[in-house]
């Protein structure tokens, strides 16, 4: 389903602790598709939590049209299938009890967002790789 128009941007994923090896670090990814006709999904704000303590915060860019880097910024890479998956922070898990979140959000009210497609978020051993 494609996103059609929204000011405010907020995408939040849990995931139940036990489903997730203990004592491991992972790596979360949103994988999504842009529609032909997107706008106002240039920037963005990742977080994980941790049993409520932020364990990544870092900035994201929806889109790789940018003909310069900018640096500390996460691009989307665009996968063999075609969807893009762009990273969205870290986390080390420690027990089985722990509450894990990770969001994304824009918040920029001056542009409106349209057009994202969301397959959903991964969330990967730091050791492993998709292509």
């Amino acid at each position: 389903m494609e996103l059609l128009e929204v000011w405010w941007l907020v995408i939040e994923g849990w995931v139940p602790a036990e489903l997730l090896s203990t004592d491991t670090s992972y790596d979360v990814y949103l994988v999504y598709k842009l529609a032909y006709e997107h706008d106002g999904l240039r920037w963005g704000e990742s977080c994980a939590e941790v049993d409520g303590v932020h364990t990544t915060d870092a900035i994201v860019s929806f889109v790789d049209e940018d003909a310069v880097r900018v640096d500390g910024v996460a691009y989307p890479v665009t996968r063999s299938e075609g969807w893009m998956e762009l990273w969205l922070g870290e986390f080390h898990h420690m027990y089985d009890k722990s509450a894990i979140k990770v969001s994304v959000s824009e918040k920029t009210d001056t542009y409106a967002k349209k057009g994202l497609i969301i397959e959903g978020m991964e969330i990967r051993e730091k050791s492993l790789a998709i292509s």
